[in-house]
């Protein structure tokens, strides 16, 4: 409520924000439905969650669709619900979650995997082995970022075989890359 008044200037009371999002549930749930299913029918989908102070927050991204679920329960019933296994035979792209572990098309997410990297690194400096593997990710990450942005290699016939299998495999473009650096 405090938010709704510091926000907005909404004086609102608990019981009527309480009456409105019941409201608005009842009135949306047609349209929530038609964004679960259009998300779930999608050849891949990216998600991810997080908790908040004030709540969780789910996501989940297609081509067409987003989808924003608030406050909810981040675990298996919620996401059989909302991505279920009899319709969503597509990719699944995430963090490495253990509630995402039931997908058998799956990716891991590239900036996840990368902040793992750099993580490790940064814990162990004198581990090699991850200092190896990070230099690697980012040597893949910043050929794949080249040659999502220039426009001389077309269809990406001029790269490297392992660089052009990475830039298909991992998906990189240029709008990822806010979400690495």
């Amino acid at each position: 409520m405090e938010q709704l008044r510091f926000f907005w200037g909404l004086q609102l009371s608990k019981s009527q924000a309480d009456a409105l999002l019941s409201r608005l549930s009842r009135e949306w749930h047609v349209e929530l439905d038609r964004l679960c299913q259009l998300i779930a029918v999608s050849a891949v989908v990216h998600t991810d969650e997080t908790s908040w102070s004030i709540g969780s927050v789910w996501a989940f991204l297609s081509e067409q669709s987003r989808l924003l679920i608030f406050g909810c329960r981040k675990d298996a019933a919620t996401l059989e619900i909302l991505l279920p296994k009899a319709t969503f035979a597509g990719v699944l792209v995430s963090d490495d979650a253990a509630v995402y572990r039931r997908f058998t098309q799956a990716q891991k997410c590239w900036a996840h995997l990368l902040r793992k990297a750099i993580k490790l690194t940064i814990i162990k400096p004198d581990d090699t082995r991850y200092r190896t593997f990070c230099d690697g990710l980012l040597a893949v990450d910043r050929s794949a970022h080249a040659a999502a942005t220039d426009k001389r290699l077309g269809d990406n016939a001029g790269l490297p075989n392992w660089t052009r299998r990475c830039v298909a495999s991992v998906g990189i473009t240029a709008r990822l890359s806010h979400f690495v650096r």
